[in-house]
């Protein structure tokens, strides 16, 4: 049944824990929020929660070939979004590939 999914306890903040459930039950690859209970967890079953910024960055990036992620950022800015921003498992991928291939070419930018 959907909406039946129980989270209770998931989050430290009870009133977050149906946030999480629609986000799992659902399969959504991130969930988007400005709550800090939620944006600490950084991910929940496979669910990346992030803020609007890092929700933005991840819609550019997902279009993105590895070497179009390459020609566009740095890998010092690859790094860090890498780091800081949960992402869905293909575009993680994607951009771990982006930073190998600029490890192993010269610097263009």
């Amino acid at each position: 049944m959907r909406g039946g999914l129980d989270l209770s306890g998931a989050c430290r903040d009870p009133k977050d824990d149906k946030f999480l459930a629609c986000a799992a039950e659902g399969a959504a690859h991130y969930l988007v929020s400005s709550d800090r209970d939620l944006l600490e967890m950084r991910r929940y079953r496979g669910v990346a929660i992030v803020n609007p910024g890092q929700f933005l960055l991840a819609l550019e990036l997902h279009p993105l070939k590895a070497r179009a992620m390459a020609a566009r950022f740095d890998h010092d800015m690859l790094a860090d979004i890498r780091a800081s921003v949960q992402l869905e498992p293909e575009t993680e991928a994607r951009l771990a590939k982006a930073l190998e291939t600029l490890d192993v070419e010269p610097a263009n930018h």
